[in-house]
């Protein structure tokens, strides 16, 4: 059996368990759903805190390399042993716009455009995106 379906079947092991408990305290659909919400949730947020100190770990002692050292694009092995193996996908550098750089190279072309009109036009052209939504869940 792989070690992914070993964890698997532990984690479900133990919501199982953890819905009993919360059972016994509110036996409502909503509440059940809420509690399954929660319980994966603060899985979750532990898994990656205990992931971070394990990666950390791992560099510090030298079993895989930084990949931060990785420069160039492309698919790179970090380190590997008999079961496992960390690579790491360095994606192309990305390209950011810099209004300062375009009012700049404006004011220096053939037009002449003054940078602070060329800012204020930068500004006025700017629209509106979509909000950023975090979902949490407290205990109460």
């Amino acid at each position: 059996m792989s070690y992914k379906v070993t964890i698997v079947n532990e984690l479900a092991k133990q919501f199982q368990e953890f819905l009993k408990v919360t059972g016994k305290d509110d036996r409502s659909n909503t509440g059940m759903e809420l509690a399954a919400f929660f319980y994966w949730d603060t899985v979750e947020k532990l898994a990656e805190k205990a992931k971070e100190a394990a990666f950390t770990r791992l560099v510090k002692e030298g079993v895989v390399k930084n990949p931060k050292e990785e420069q160039e694009a492309g698919d790179f092995t970090l380190g590997e042993s008999p079961k496992f193996v960390c690579t790491v996908n360095v994606s192309a550098k990305v390209r950011t716009f810099n209004a300062g750089t375009l009012a700049g190279n404006l004011s220096a072309s053939k037009y002449k455009v003054p940078v602070s009109i060329a800012l204020g036009m930068v500004e006025a052209a700017k629209v509106p995106g979509s909000a950023r939504r975090t979902v949490k869940i407290l205990e109460r």
